[in-house]
């Protein structure tokens, strides 16, 4: 009788839960099918099989393991019929496991009707209501699948690896950790790739150390060997699994020789809008924030289409030794003018503006594209001061501005965290601090940071545009440009996260410059835009970007040439003899929403 009860439909008692099923707290049904289900068939030698069918058919009985559980007749399972139900289930067990013979005689049959119900449950539980045999085969067969697309994701990835942009900054990379003994620290495979043969990279190395006018020749020679890998054939390779696009999201399978997360068709637009060109000769453009990056390629292409260009930075020695290191530099530095000057210093770019009226009789463009997003400290700038200071043409203050303390900041860090002598791959000092100004809430931006960010990002190109005016409108040859650089942090109709509060405000009333100003420019032959530059850099900490670079293997999707030339298509495309495009906020090449 005692295992009898035990197999009883389940009868629900008042104030019971689901969770006091059998098994509760002590065995899963995985366990409960092993030791009792299937070993049940011989549990019983001795039952009479009409007391057995008449206490299977009864279904007085709730099943709880390890308690005792009434009946809504009142009677109970005590813990000995349980032990003596477990003890009889276990002896009637064969030696490899299974039931023995004795379970298949006929007189245990209502035994095995009474099992049925906790066969069946079990059975629903282990294999998803499916059979043992085709429940393992569904399940070997997702593991060969989930192999073949790991296979398949890992050749994609190789397949990635070997695109131009892709393979030139890995090879970047290294090159950086030998020269500069940074092997052991997290570096960020990224950068400019010129036309795939890293000369923009050496060329930045040489102007850190100024090694530009090295009469051995060993610049020259090490461009020369880095160039030699851009006469490879531009074959595109099939990806196996789909990607999606990372300008017009759609998916794609076919590879571009050069960019791999574009699909071919935004491939093909963003490589000949790379180098495009067109005849600027006799026209002046003045850009801010030259240095390094963005700013110092849309100088070069500027240059390279035949362009005058004022060119304005905090630290001008440093920005001519860079121009001076490109290897044509001698076909274009003539046209190129250097000013040292410092946007958070308002009062000092009034009397550059002043100066520029009095000195120039034109100016065919604007390029605002000086911006903080990431403060650094005083430290980050140190090893530049020497060459800086050294007597010349240049504005003393500007530097000076950048080399001194200021207020303390929770994310200045110390020197140590700014190592002497080691630079990424744009030629910039290595910042290894673990937080920095792009994950900065509201609360925790100082003000002096804020009326930074806003001064530079905003008040700056306001100044530029609204006194230079008169110098646009001037210009004999119709239309003058002004290109407000912007970002996606500046754009309303798009997600925010809580972080850098202060950029995302300074971007928006840059676009709102734009949004109000360019209609009445434009009737003054003077078309102004906002451009995004699109993703070329992990703006998170070194240690953050270092690490997802490594895990997820990811490079940025554009480099800083690829920025340049979104930042100059609303002048290059119109001076090409394209639409007229004025009042607009341009990504990808195309209008978006503010």
């Amino acid at each position: 009788m005692t295992i009898l009860r035990l197999l009883a439909r389940q009868t629900r008692l008042p104030g019971a839960t689901d969770n006091t099923r059998y098994g509760e707290g002590r065995a899963s049904p995985r366990s409960f099918l092993t030791h009792h289900v299937v070993n049940i068939s011989t549990a019983i030698q001795t039952a009479d099989a009409q007391t057995i069918l008449n206490a299977a058919s009864a279904r007085m009985l709730r099943v709880s393991y390890g308690v005792i559980i009434a009946s809504s007749s009142g009677s109970s399972i005590s813990v000995d019929d349980l032990a003596t139900t477990v003890r009889v289930l276990k002896a009637l067990a064969s030696a490899d496991g299974g039931p023995t013979a004795e379970y298949r005689e006929p007189r245990f049959k209502p035994l095995r009707e009474a099992i049925q119900l906790y066969v069946d449950d079990v059975r629903a539980r282990l294999f998803h209501g499916q059979g043992a045999d085709k429940y393992t085969r569904r399940k070997e067969n997702k593991r060969r699948l989930d192999a073949k697309a790991q296979q398949e994701r890992a050749m994609d990835r190789a397949a990635a690896e070997k695109t131009q942009m892709r393979a030139e900054r890995l090879r970047m990379l290294a090159d950086l950790e030998r020269q500069g003994g940074a092997a052991a620290l997290m570096l960020v495979p990224d950068g400019a790739v010129a036309d795939g043969d890293g000369v923009a990279f050496r060329a930045s190395l040489a102007a850190l150390t100024h090694e530009a006018h090295d009469s051995s020749g060993a610049y020259a020679a090490a461009a020369d060997e880095a160039g030699a890998g851009a006469a490879a054939a531009h074959g595109e390779t099939e990806l196996r699994m789909l990607r999606a696009c990372y300008a017009c999201k759609v998916r794609f399978k076919v590879l571009h020789h050069f960019y791999a997360q574009l699909c071919p068709e935004c491939a093909a637009l963003n490589f000949a809008k790379r180098n495009q060109t067109a005849s600027l000769s006799g026209r002046v453009f003045l850009v801010t924030g030259a240095r390094v990056k963005i700013g110092f390629h849309v100088v070069l292409k500027l240059l390279r289409c035949g362009a005058t260009v004022l060119a304005t930075s905090r630290f001008p020695a440093d920005t001519a030794a860079r121009y001076a290191a490109q290897p044509d530099a001698s076909s274009w530095i003539d046209r190129l003018r250097i000013y040292g000057l410092d946007m958070r210093d308002l009062s000092s770019l009034e009397l550059f503006c002043r100066h520029l009226i009095g000195t120039c009789h034109r100016l065919d463009g604007i390029v605002n594209n000086a911006c903080q997003t990431i403060r650094r400290p005083a430290a980050y700038y140190a090893h530049l001061m020497p060459l800086e200071l050294q007597p010349g043409t240049w504005n003393p203050e500007a530097p000076l501005w950048s080399a001194e303390p200021g207020v303390p900041q929770p994310d200045e860090g110390t020197a140590s965290q700014f190592p002497l002598g080691v630079v990424d791959v744009n030629g910039q000092q290595l910042d290894t601090r673990t937080t920095n100004s792009w994950l900065l809430k509201l609360h925790e931006v100082s003000t002096p940071e804020v009326a930074e960010v806003l001064a530079i990002n905003a008040l700056a190109p306001f100044i530029l545009n609204s006194r230079l005016r008169g110098l646009l409108e001037a210009t004999p040859d119709r239309p003058a440009f002004v290109v407000n650089v912007s970002a996606m942090e500046g754009k309303f109709y798009r997600y925010k996260t809580p972080n850098h509060p202060h950029t995302n405000m300074a971007k928006a009333a840059l676009n709102m410059m734009t949004r109000t100003c360019a209609e009445e420019l434009a009737s003054c032959g003077v078309l102004m835009n906002s451009v995004d530059t699109g993703w070329i850099n992990d703006e998170n900490p070194l240690e953050k970007a270092a690490a997802t670079a490594a895990h997820n293997h990811f490079q940025t999707p554009l480099d800083e040439i690829d920025a340049a030339a979104r930042i100059l298509d609303p002048i290059l495309s119109v001076v090409n003899g394209g639409e007229h495009v004025h009042g607009k906020f341009l990504k990808d090449y195309r209008p978006i929403e503010w």
